[in-house]
């Protein structure tokens, strides 16, 4: 585990050792606005879908539009309830954090994305509810016909160098 991005894994919460437990930092998040203390775990109601956003699992806030709160869904403890605003529309209580039926196929997908060791970055691996893993495969065809062209034009370019 690291505080770094990891590019070998779709990553959730517990994937960073630096924040600690995940009650712990919506803990901290909602001592700092002010928030009150959390709510039992056992003060559910609803559900919100879980998407994966450069790399990671996350649930956003259903509060639109006044809050657009995202935060790092734990994979343990699948619960949220928005470090921003507390969730009023839910009446400060837990959301049940679902993940997708097909996850594995999904990370499975997005895992063949490029990704950028330099910077860490894993930008292109995106996935919201709704979009099927045949799209997702279409998407990383897509990437793969790019990553090509690009090839091929620098080395045309090269090549047209060479003969200067």
């Amino acid at each position: 585990m690291s505080h770094l991005p990891r590019l070998d894994k779709i990553v959730t919460h517990e994937d960073y050792t630096l924040e600690g437990p995940y009650l712990n930092l919506i803990g901290e998040c909602f001592r700092r606005r002010y928030l009150g203390g959390l709510p039992p775990l056992n003060q559910q109601h609803g559900i919100v879908q879980a998407f994966v956003n450069a790399g990671r699992w996350v649930a956003m806030c259903p509060n639109a539009p006044k809050c657009h709160g995202t935060v790092r869904v734990a994979e343990f403890m699948a619960v949220f309830i928005c470090p921003a605003c507390g969730s009023p529309e839910n009446k400060g209580r837990w959301y049940v954090v679902e993940f997708p039926p097909d996850r594995a196929e999904i990370e499975t997908i997005l895992l063949a994305r490029p990704t950028d060791p330099m910077t860490r970055s894993a930008k292109y691996r995106n996935w919201q509810p709704g979009e099927s893993t045949a799209f997702l495969r279409l998407e990383n065809e897509i990437f793969a016909h790019r990553r090509l062209a690009a090839t091929a034009r620098h080395s045309h370019v090269r090549t047209e160098a060479s003969r200067e």
